[in-house]
């Protein structure tokens, strides 16, 4: 119970003024004495019994009326939340600026543009000395409490609406964070959202600190209906100049109504085809869209629906970085090397030296390795090469966990222990990993199959010349992939090593193990065996919108452009660092960066449009009691009602009536049972 007129609670130090009336002029027994006592007639017990009990009955009904009138005054209610009417109010404001608040209701306003106007309206009620804080749901930076109600208004004012996704429970934990650092008795919550029904946490929200605070659930109406571009993907193959690449798209009907619309496909801001699109409510259909790249660099564009009433996700991007061929980095173990272990490699991928077969080869040292000229390579060979220090070891092993593929060879110089800096770089990194060359073996045996993704060669190659005369040993574990088999021998073993992949070969790149490099087939196997490996350490990303942007700066600034703008960051070369300006779907190009350009779509959940209803909300989002603000109502009106509660003083009042008409049926004698001197004179007594 609360009360809205503390002052008047002084007034029950008066309740024991009846008691003390009660016992100063109660009756005091007075001794006579008669000389005979003959002529009296002996009074009943009973009428002294109820003179008695009417005392006591009104002393209590006089009591009672007091507190009933001092109750009604000091305006008690029932709400379950300790508001003070004569203290300052802290108020947190959740904004919802999640993807699906571009839903659009019946007027044509976005949800996101009414739940600002009530945050508006919120921030508007408060007064001298009460403070405000903004947070929003996506994670983006808000503004702590503050009494400057000004500045609250301008974060609300100056946000926008992202394609980020959202969490509930964050946002309340940053709730109560914020409410720690408060000096005010009275603590308010308001969440203003969709109450996407995708979003719902798996278990609602619990913390003791927010039991003192009155939570508010504002929320904002808008369509259910929704046409979505879910996915956009370009394949992990390399893509080169003349070359054709293909786009594969999901597009999903959220809805319930059958939906006909047109579906787009841009590239570099031009159209370059469209088709007619007609999906049933709850339908998702796929397809592929193509076309040849003409030059090389850093290309984007997106595929695209026609759908107003929720559109932040008509449309969803890509971007790919083209080159002339696939890059392969040929790396020799230093600069003393008498014979060429990529002599037979070059004649097969590369004979001319002008990347004929869509594969350019760069070679050398260990030592020359570097950020910058990883970037952008697809494939890096290791021929013979023992041991790497570990400066370029990290290296290495960086771009293998972020997605790039490195292809081995033995060779005189291989043992046990080769390669160990690089597996021993991965484990500190948290990756489990062996040296994957065990000893030099005699293997006099002729064939070889091949497996999994290189299976086709069976058919296109003639093997049966090929001899073996020594192999390595390849050491695997059950998750690898075995390629390529002689004789019940691993030849060729595929390990995944992070994001990237490690391919090992149980041959050497010349011919002191087998004749294959000096047989036609080889040349074929080695461009298949490239085309397989090249997904290489891509230098463009795909993220949902709100996550950061891991960047490794190649010079002392990067140059950023995005549909706003250019601009330019400060930066420290090689000293990576998160790129966090994420929120609105687009490609952003780096200059100067190990990332070319991101990519950034909406999250895909966001645009499921279900709304959770009002029961399943005190269920499912935070264990406290909340209270609703209607749609259609102004929300001040709604809280002033809130915070006063379920008013008690009305009931007060019927009883302080009561009370009193009760002492005056007993005073004014109109209860007989209670007036002894009409009972004794009705039985002939005194």
């Amino acid at each position: 119970m609360q009360f809205g007129n503390t002052i008047f609670l002084w007034g029950l130090l008066a309740l024991p003024v009846p008691l003390l009336i009660h016992l100063y002029f109660r009756r005091k027994r007075v001794r006579l004495k008669f000389s005979t006592t003959q002529f009296f007639k002996r009074s009943e017990m009973l009428l002294s019994f109820r003179r008695k009990l009417r005392d006591i009955l009104l002393m209590l009904l006089r009591t009672l009326a007091i507190l009933f009138l001092v109750l009604a005054l000091s305006r008690p209610s029932i709400g379950g939340f300790k508001y003070m009417s004569a203290g300052n109010t802290d108020a947190v404001i959740i904004l919802d600026d999640t993807l699906s608040m571009c839903r659009k209701n019946s007027s044509g306003e976005t949800a996101y543009t009414s739940a600002c106007r009530k945050a508006k309206e919120i921030i508007g009620m408060l007064g001298t000395g009460d403070s405000a804080g903004v947070i929003f749901l996506s994670g983006r930076r808000g503004g702590s409490l503050t009494q400057d109600i000004r500045k609250a208004d301008e974060a609300v004012r100056n946000s926008m609406l992202t394609g980020c996704g959202g969490s509930y429970s964050a946002g309340f934990k940053k709730a109560s964070e914020l409410m720690l650092t408060s000096q005010n008795p009275n603590h308010e919550i308001y969440l203003i959202s969709d109450f996407q029904s995708s979003q719902a946490p798996s278990q609602p929200y619990r913390n003791e600190d927010l039991k003192d605070s009155r939570i508010y659930f504002g929320s904002v109406l808008g369509t259910q209906e929704n046409i979505s571009v879910t996915r956009v993907f370009t394949g992990f193959k390399p893509k080169t100049v003349n070359k054709a690449m293909r786009v594969e798209y999901d597009v999903e009907n959220f809805g319930r109504a059958e939906c006909n619309t047109e579906l787009s496909f841009e590239v570099s801001g031009k159209t370059l085809e469209t088709r007619d699109l007609t999906l049933a409510g709850g339908e998702k259909q796929s397809g592929i869209f193509s076309f040849v790249p003409v030059s090389e660099g850093v290309i984007s564009g997106s595929v695209s629906v026609k759908d107003d009433p929720y559109s932040m996700d008509n449309r969803r991007y890509f971007a790919v970085s083209v080159s002339k061929n696939v890059r392969v980095l040929a790396v020799y173990e230093d600069e003393f090397v008498k014979r060429d272990p990529y002599f037979f490699i070059k004649h097969a991928l590369d004979p001319d030296a002008s990347a004929s077969n869509g594969v350019s080869i760069q070679t050398v040292t260990v030592k020359e390795i570097t950020p910058e000229l990883l970037s952008g390579i697809h494939v890096i060979l290791l021929a013979d090469v023992d041991a790497v220090p570990e400066k370029y070891a990290s290296m290495i092993s960086d771009y293998l966990i972020k997605g790039g593929t490195v292809i081995s060879f033995p060779g005189a110089r291989t043992k046990a222990s080769s390669l160990s800096e690089i597996t021993g770089t991965l484990k500190k990194s948290g990756i489990s990993a062996v040296n994957i060359y065990g000893g030099k073996i005699p293997f006099v045996k002729n064939g070889i199959k091949f497996n999994e993704d290189l299976a086709i060669m069976n058919d296109l190659l003639q093997l049966d010349y090929l001899s073996w005369k020594y192999m390595q040993e390849i050491r695997t574990d059950p998750s690898d992939k075995v390629l390529a088999t002689a004789e019940g021998k691993n030849m060729i073993v595929e390990r995944r090593i992070g994001s990237g992949r490690w391919i090992a070969s149980a041959f050497s790149a010349r011919s002191d193990y087998c004749n294959w490099p000096e047989l036609k087939s080889f040349p074929v196997m080695m461009v298949h065996l490239i085309d397989h490996a090249a997904n290489g350490i891509p230098d463009t990303k795909s993220i949902t919108c709100g996550n950061n942007i891991q960047l490794l700066p190649l010079s002392n600034s990067i140059d950023v452009s995005e549909s706003s703008g250019t601009f330019r960051l400060s930066a420290v070369k090689g000293r990576a660092f998160p790129f966090e300006d994420t929120g609105i779907p687009g490609v952003i190009t780096f200059d100067g960066a190990d990332i070319r350009a991101a990519v950034l779509n909406g999250d895909a959940e966001e645009s499921k449009p279900e709304i959770m209803p009002n029961g399943k909300l005190l269920r499912s989002l935070i264990e406290h009691e909340v209270n609703f603000i209607s749609p259609g109502s102004s929300v001040m009106e709604q809280v002033e009602s809130s915070r006063r509660g379920n008013s008690l003083a009305g009931l007060f009042l019927v009883l302080l009536f009561l009370a009193m008409l009760i002492e005056f049926l007993i005073v004014d004698k109109h209860l007989r049972y209670f007036n002894p001197a009409a009972s004794a004179r009705k039985g002939g007594k005194i």
